[in-house]
This record gives structure tokens, sequence and C-alpha cells, in this order.
């Protein structure tokens, strides 16, 4: 059983010229996924941007949301985590896509191996700002009052937030605050939960780490890297797509 782990392609609906290259590569490496993989697990900021309505999706995602189906219809099961820029979802993945759509983790065996997915942003330290904005967004008022804006509007002001977090540099010594408490946050979960593997991504840098009680590993990005991890016959893999 082949299963894939993929995060943070931050594919976007308002484009430059480096985005759509971006995306391209994405698009290629999901048809490569056909006919090859039985799982697929989303991790987290898939999307830079996703707002969910009643009726109406963003029409920008049509290539991505089809390749996405594409990989369904052909057997291959599909799930997403929640990430920090792509988590307001309502039933559209579920019901039209037939994707798994999870609150927050996704937790399973798989060929006999407990595994724990996550996208990693709720484990992060030293983020007060971050962590206060992410229960502020998250919050059911705040999410049914986007849903009443009118698409386009509510999607500009959408564009202003991504941007504002995009553009918000993390000096290094933070970066690295944020990559080892991942890591101190898996290495507590394989000790507590007896998983064999857990798995973030969120951090953008992409690795595998053996700890005393299992593997932790980070999926990376499609920002500066085109990363992501496979698990196959009992071994997980870090891949970079060519």
């Amino acid at each position: 059983m082949r299963t894939i782990f993929v995060s943070d392609a931050h594919i976007k609906f308002n484009e430059n010229q480096e985005d759509i290259q971006r995306r391209k590569r994405f698009l290629d490496f999901l048809h490569s996924l056909k006919g090859n993989t039985e799982l697929l697990v989303l991790n987290g900021d898939i999307f830079d941007l996703w707002l969910a309505w009643k009726h109406v999706i963003i029409k920008e995602y049509f290539s991505l949301l089809s390749a996405i189906s594409e990989l369904s219809q052909n057997g291959t099961r599909i799930i997403l985590t929640p990430g920090n820029h792509d988590f307001w979802y309502s039933g559209f993945l579920k019901n039209q896509l037939n994707i798994e759509v999870c609150k927050n983790s996704f937790i399973e065996s798989i060929e006999g191996k407990k595994f724990f997915v996550d996208h990693g942003d709720r484990y992060t330290k030293n983020d007060f700002r971050y962590h206060l904005f992410r229960s502020v967004i998250r919050n059911k008022l705040v999410q049914k009052i986007f849903s009443l804006l009118h698409p386009d509007f509510a999607l500009d002001i959408g564009i202003k937030l991504s941007r504002s977090s995009r553009s918000r540099r993390i000096p290094r010594h933070k970066r690295e605050i944020m990559v080892n408490s991942l890591q101190q946050a898996a290495q507590k979960l394989l000790k507590s939960h007896d998983y064999d593997f857990v798995i973030f991504s969120h951090s953008h840098v992409p690795v595998i780490f053996s700890a005393e009680h299992g593997i932790y590993a980070n999926t990376g990005d499609w920002v500066t890297h085109t990363s992501y991890l496979e698990f196959n016959k009992g071994i997980l893999t870090l891949k970079e797509y060519k």
C-alpha cells in the first residue's frame, strides 16, 4: 500500500507568475499519483486561502479540485487535514469530491503502524500573536459572518489576511523555535500515545527524525521545496518531486 503525505502547496487564486509555475508543478505531481497511490493525505495549506459558502466555490481552484477529484474517482482515498490558511471547509469537498475532511488530526493504522498526522500549527511555541489570531479566526461566529458577506468582498479581506501572514518575516531564531517545538511535541506524542509515526507540516522544513519511541517527519512545502513523504512496505521516505 503506497501512502503519500504532502502539504503547504499554498495554491492561490490571485496568482503571479511564480504562483502559476508552482500550481503547474503541483498538478503534475498529483497526476503522477494516478493509479499507483492508495492513500493521499493532504496535510493542510494546500490552498493558500479557502472560504466556504453554501452554493459558491472559488473558480480559480477548478484545476486543482479537478485533479483531486480525478484521483478520488480512480480509487485513491483522500484525507484532508486543516492548515492555518485553509480550514473553513463546508460539505463541498466531502459531498462532491469524496474527500475525508478531518476536524484537526488524522489518526489511523497503516500497514500495521499507527500514524498521527496534523498540520502542526497548534503545537508551535513562542508565537502568542498567531495563537490568538488562530482562536479568533476559527471562531464559529467569525466564520458565520464571513459566510454572509458577498464572495468578492470576503475574498478581498481574505487576501489581505493571507498576504499579511506571508509577508511577516520570521527571524531565524524564531524559525528554529518553531522547528524545535514541533519536534518536541512529536516526541511527546510518540511517547504518550504509542504512535509509530508523527507527521507535522507548517514549518516548511522537510525532515525525518528518529526519536526514542518512534519516527517524526515533516512534509516540508512547495514554496521553497517540492517535498513530500511516501510510506510503502513499512518504510517512510522523504522525497523531492522533480
